[in-house]
């Protein structure tokens, strides 16, 4: 059974896979997130 991730976390791997980067750090995230027009709270990431 393949697993599907959800939109939100699709965008943030998007952020991921997008970064030059050999390590993508939480701010990487929250500001691509946030250049998209989708901020979110510190607590939405970490889990």
């Amino acid at each position: 059974m393949v697993q599907q991730i959800s939109d939100a976390e699709l965008e943030i791997m998007k952020i991921v896979w997008g970064n030059p980067e050999e390590v993508t750090l939480f701010p990487y995230i929250m500001d691509g997130l946030a250049a998209k027009g989708k901020p979110c709270q510190k607590n939405t990431l970490i889990v």
